[in-house]
């Protein structure tokens, strides 16, 4: 068992307890929301890039900060919808049902999220490295991928992976960018005499 395996464990461990205490409704409601809210997002930040433009200076960046933004906003409302369903259930007295089918989507969650972990690796580091090969959970979190992965075009896959390149070296950047002004600012300043 290495890092990786522990981290899918405790992910999925995460998400079962939180099932639990959560419930089925407003698991659902987060689960929907981070689709729907990646849909949302991917589909519409160009719009909402345009309608904050002239509020937020940063145009680099304008494209990921409008995914942002909306991801969240769908997010939001998604989780307030399950909220108000969880209360629903809990006032008809039937809040151990919804508990019990809670833990289950939250395992499915587990999973998911155990499944983008390695995606995201495998996009910054190669399969065969140390930590992804020895891992006996990523074994199987893969194979299940590839599985998965039949249903996803590969040119859906290379689109997605030069994305979120393009979008990380730009976010790089940016923070190079911040700590060579702030190295610069001494420069600017002037000499203060007390």
């Amino acid at each position: 068992m290495n890092i990786l395996d522990l981290i899918i464990v405790g992910v999925i461990a995460f998400f079962v307890i939180r099932g639990i205490f959560r419930g089925f409704f407003r698991e659902i409601s987060s689960l929907a929301g981070i689709i729907f809210g990646f849909l949302i997002g991917n589909h519409y930040h160009p719009q909402m890039a345009t309608l904050i433009k002239p509020y937020i200076p940063l145009e680099k960046s304008l494209s990921l900060i409008s995914f942002i933004i909306l991801f969240f906003l769908v997010f939001f409302f998604f989780s307030l919808l399950g909220i108000l369903f969880h209360h629903l259930f809990k006032r008809l007295f039937i809040g151990w049902f919804d508990r019990s089918l809670g833990i289950g989507l939250a395992l499915v969650k587990g999973i998911i999220v155990s499944y983008l972990l390695i995606v995201l690796l495998t996009f910054f580091m190669p399969s065969k490295s140390p930590l992804i090969a020895h891992s006996r959970a990523a074994r199987l979190v893969i194979v299940s991928y590839q599985s998965m992965s039949r249903l996803i075009s590969p040119d859906l896959y290379q689109t997605w992976k030069k994305k979120i390149s393009k979008e990380s070296k730009k976010v790089g950047k940016a923070i190079s960018e911040s700590k060579e002004a702030v190295k610069n600012l001494p420069e600017i300043l002037p000499d203060r005499k007390e």
